[in-house]
């Protein structure tokens, strides 16, 4: 048998490594018979039908992936259809649970759980949160030998709604302050600058649309692209384009991106928005300040 070169050059030396651990390389050792039979107290005093119900009721798709990675029983209980059927009405409720329903036998072979994983779904229980920064030149005084430069950090926030609705804001103000004003609500608010539209789902494509208030309405139509840094996540939308125009201010909600209305291209690059859930507002590198972080990297 031919040896490899690096154990080739070690043995001709004398210095062969010692790597005891190798000896333990496929095999699987069995639990000693002490902890095979203890179980956890929530185990003894909870039938798994009534854990299963806590699970179902629960219905947080997150929750649930972490109490998988507690033990192995918790990993079979939170495997169960009707758990990851509930998550699936709830996340795909645009589309419907007539069809819903015909997806999961036609393309994802009767399984909710894959269908959650493999499925792009917009995220409802959190914001997409687009960090962009850029320099601006400053004016230069009098008492000034340098002309200034200044670095601008400004901020763009989406909420959706799983009936079709959406929570849009541009603001300098940090995630966590942000937060605070929209998570309460679901519809404009003019004093800070929530504004209220629609979006839509075809493929990995987010369509989404909403307006500015004014003697005109400014009407805001955006292309985005869902994409995942981990299956599942969909945590990631990317911007490919962006366009405005006026229209009247009597015209329906319902009319959104009519051709018949002339509308202007954005060109202005704008990057990509990261998913963050409502339990990470708090303590996201998104709040940190321009003097800690001048730049983020969505990824």
């Amino acid at each position: 048998m031919e040896e490899s070169t690096d154990m080739f050059t070690f043995r001709s030396y004398g210095h062969q490594p010692t790597r005891p651990w190798h000896s333990l390389y496929g095999k699987n050792l069995p639990l000693p018979a002490a902890q095979q039979t203890a179980l956890a107290p929530i185990q003894k005093m909870l039938p798994e039908e009534l854990m299963l119900e806590i699970f179902r009721v629960a219905n947080h798709p997150i929750a649930i992936s972490r109490a998988a990675c507690v033990c192995r029983q918790w990993r079979d209980i939170t495997s169960h259809q009707s758990i990851w059927r509930s998550a699936c009405l709830r996340a795909f409720k645009i589309t419907g649970k007539e069809y819903n329903t015909r997806q999961v036998e036609n393309t994802f072979g009767g399984s909710w759980k894959i269908m959650f994983l493999n499925r792009p779904r917009v995220r409802h229980d959190g914001f997409y949160v687009s960090r962009n920064t850029y320099i601006k030149p400053g004016v230069r005084s009098m008492n000034c030998k340098y002309k200034p430069v200044h670095l601008v950090c400004y901020y763009r926030y989406y909420r959706f709604f799983p009936e079709g609705r959406l929570l849009y804001r541009t603001t300098p103000v940090i995630l966590k302050k942000a937060a605070r004003e929209m998570i309460g609500r679901q519809s404009a608010n003019e004093k800070h600058r929530v504004y209220a539209g629609t979006w839509s789902l075809q493929g990995t494509k987010v369509f989404t649309a909403w307006r500015y208030p004014g003697c005109f309405n400014t009407e805001v139509s955006t292309e985005l692209k869902l994409r995942s840094t981990s299956r599942g996540a969909c945590n990631r939308l990317d911007v490919e384009a962006m366009m405005s125009s006026r229209t009247e201010v009597n015209r329906g909600a319902g009319e959104f991106g009519d051709p018949e209305i002339s509308s202007t291209a954005h060109r202005q690059k704008v990057a990509s928005y990261v998913f963050v859930a409502f339990e990470d507002v708090e303590t996201h590198d998104l709040n940190l300040p321009v003097e800690v972080m001048d730049f983020y990297c969505p990824g």
